[in-house]
């Protein structure tokens, strides 16, 4: 093996390593350049956006959402939300019956958090887990509970 195949499997090595718990915004601002930043809630706008997850939560459990995989009902949720750029609508779903063999799912609360700085791992793609997605108090904008 010559010293520059070498060179390239140390290369890939290397970038199969993920980067640990780099906050979302420091990922952004990297990945775009300097083009794009995120900024922290600044808290205005909670009527609206406590608004929309009172009406999301309202069309989601009009009639359900229908999924055969538990894991996808979230992209399902959404349509029912307005981008709303680096804050998550995250629901709470339970499956509520069994129909035609998908579950049917309805909400029973939505939080909306702040994930400007959610430390995230780095590699091929970066994500982050619940424990830190609500780990942090600070960064809960709504919580609602159904009604």
């Amino acid at each position: 093996m010559s010293g520059r195949e070498e060179q390239l499997k140390r290369i890939i090595r290397d970038m199969l390593r993920p980067l640990k718990d780099i906050p979302l915004d420091v990922i952004i601002e990297a990945i775009t350049e300097g083009r794009h930043t995120i900024w922290p809630y600044d808290g205005h706008a909670k009527e609206i956006l406590h608004q929309v997850a009172l009406q999301a939560l309202e069309n989601i459990n009009r009639e359900g959402i229908a999924s055969r995989r538990p894991n996808e009902v979230g992209n399902y949720c959404e349509p029912h939300v307005r981008d709303a750029y680096h804050l998550v609508f995250a629901f709470c779903m339970e499956r509520v019956d069994i129909v035609d063999g998908q579950g049917l799912f309805r909400a029973r609360s939505c939080t909306i958090i702040d994930a400007h700085d959610l430390p995230c791992d780095v590699k091929y793609e970066f994500n982050s887990d619940n424990r830190r997605l609500y780990g942090n108090a600070d960064r809960v904008v709504v919580y609602l509970m159904a009604s």
